[in-house]
């Protein structure tokens, strides 16, 4: 088992990451199977190959919360590469990235009279 990605992604809202995992998130290949904290994507080289033939190409994706933040993994099972792995680690990180952008809050309006801002804030 290696580790291929530790994302954070930037929001508490680990329901929406989870959902948007499981339901939305369409990999460019594989069998994606539904897990009790994200997926498993398998590996289908051609209806003639069982998956149980190859458990060990296989990448586990998964979602946690820590003080408000989620954060992502995705593990590679095995020694071999997945099938167009980099694309699919590619694909998620955008994928992702564009749904769960940062949010910057607008900064307070300051008083100029204070001495430092620091005061202020």
């Amino acid at each position: 088992m290696e580790e291929i990605i530790y994302l954070e992604v930037p929001t508490p809202d680990i329901v929406a990451v989870r959902h948007w995992l499981q339901q939305q998130w369409i990999p460019i290949v594989g069998k994606k199977i539904i897990t009790s904290d994200g997926i498993r994507l398998q590996r289908v080289d051609n209806a003639s190959e069982s998956l149980a033939q190859f458990p060990e190409k296989e990448l586990s994706i998964f979602v946690w919360s820590v003080q408000r933040t989620t954060y992502l993994k995705v593990f590679r099972w095995g020694n071999q590469l997945f099938p167009s792995e980099k694309k699919v680690c590619d694909q998620l990180v955008k994928e992702i990235r564009k749904k769960f952008p940062p949010e910057y809050k607008a900064l307070p309006e300051l008083n100029a009279s204070v001495e430092t801002i620091f005061a202020e804030l």
